[in-house]
């Protein structure tokens, strides 16, 4: 009789714990896979996720459902370089990937297997046109915390196709079945597409063309309208330099507004910090200019001639910095003509420059002090107050 009464006040104890389990399967929307219990769509007719969990094993079983017939995969992670996610397809045609198996993006864009967990039980299986990828994973630390997730498909078959908008961050708590995130992801394909046109129009283009109309059409000879109007050079070299530096603004702030911090090696973004900084430096530069035969106009002359030349090349290399990322990103760089256009324009701009140096010898060589004639009645102290006094810049 005492142990039955015993036996009746524990179970009473117990009884808002199995109720809160009882209730916790029970807010969820039932999963609509044999074998799991609850699901949430995380984003729109792109992705569900299923789920079960154990808490007594500390396991839970999971099932990743998307509308493709390529990949899958989904996992733990806040953005997609570095995350450990679970990939899986049912294509013949890539044995690598054929099956489930624990990935991680590196920062070259290429998925590598990872051992941050193991999983077990894993599928992949293809109905109706959707592909559903379960696994089991019973070394989560602990269940009853918000999970930081992430998913991405595609309808290829081969992993480092890119997926487009067909992916999404989300968080999901598995015990109480909250859940946000999972908004449709951005085309980052056309953002990083904007961004190198501004780059390469900015500091390939604008900007060298600038440097060529200080160089060549400076009080020449030859092309009678300069000539006419002695100040149009410096005119255009200004006003190109103008443009293609905000050009080149425009393409930093989309990188810096756009794109994950993991997406481009540290190289590419070290250098495209750096030389946006020097690109802000030369004309605050231009406008402490010293005046023609003033004692520092030489040092002025060297180091506007040096930095704006270097910074451009610097510049034109990290371009092509950009277009190896974009290969890694998304695949076959043939299918790209940008890189081919872009070298084919550098290549015309050198050769016109070296059929310029050979026929139009620069009216003032670099770093001379040199008074051109139209500019004569500075010297005798009436200087104009445009000062379009670059040397061979």
């Amino acid at each position: 009789m005492k142990s039955n009464f015993i036996f009746c006040f524990a179970c009473i104890g117990l009884l808002p714990f199995c109720q809160s389990v009882e209730d916790s399967s029970s807010s969820c929307t039932p999963s609509t896979l044999d074998g799991l219990e609850c699901m949430i769509e995380v984003t729109t007719s792109k992705f569900w996720l299923h789920w079960k969990l154990d808490q007594v094993i500390g396991s839970i079983q999971l099932a990743g459902e998307a509308p493709a017939t390529g990949w899958v995969n989904f996992g733990w992670g806040t953005r997609m370089v570095g995350a450990h996610v679970v990939m899986g397809s049912t294509s013949t045609s890539n044995q690598e990937l054929q099956g489930a198996t624990v990935h991680t993006l590196n920062d070259d864009y290429m998925a590598v297997p990872s051992s941050v967990f193991a999983i077990e039980d894993e599928s992949v299986t293809e109905v109706d046109g959707r592909t559903i990828l379960r696994f089991t994973r019973r070394d989560i630390s602990d269940l009853n915390s918000t999970q930081e997730m992430l998913w991405s498909t595609m309808s290829e078959s081969t992993p480092y196709t890119y997926h487009g908008t067909n992916r999404a961050l989300f968080t999901v708590n598995f015990v109480t079945a909250e859940n946000e995130g999972g908004g449709e992801g951005k085309d980052l394909k056309s953002l990083h597409q904007l961004h190198g046109f501004m780059m390469a129009l900015g500091w390939g283009v604008l900007l060298p063309t600038g440097i060529f109309c200080a160089r060549y059409f400076k009080n020449s000879a030859k092309f009678d309208p300069w000539s006419l109007e002695p100040q149009l050079w410096y005119r255009l070299h200004v006003s190109l330099q103008i443009a293609g530096l905000v050009f080149a603004i425009i393409g930093y702030i989309v990188a810096l507004a756009e794109f994950d911090s993991g997406e481009h090696s540290d190289l590419h973004k070290n250098i495209g910090h750096s030389v946006i900084a020097i690109g802000l430096f030369q004309p605050l530069n231009g406008l402490v200019r010293p005046k023609i035969g003033a004692k520092f106009r030489r040092v002025w002359e060297w180091t506007h001639w040096v930095v704006g030349r270097g910074v451009i090349a610097l510049a034109v290399y990290n371009i092509f910095l950009g277009f190896e990322s974009y290969n890694d990103i998304y695949g076959d760089n043939s299918a790209n003509p940008w890189p081919f256009v872009f070298v084919g324009w550098l290549a015309l701009f050198g050769l016109v420059a070296i059929v310029f140096e050979f026929i139009e010898k620069p009216y003032a060589r670099p770093f001379s002090g040199q008074i051109p004639a139209n500019q004569e009645h500075e010297q005798a102290g009436t200087e104009s107050k445009k000062d379009p006094s670059h040397s061979d810049l």
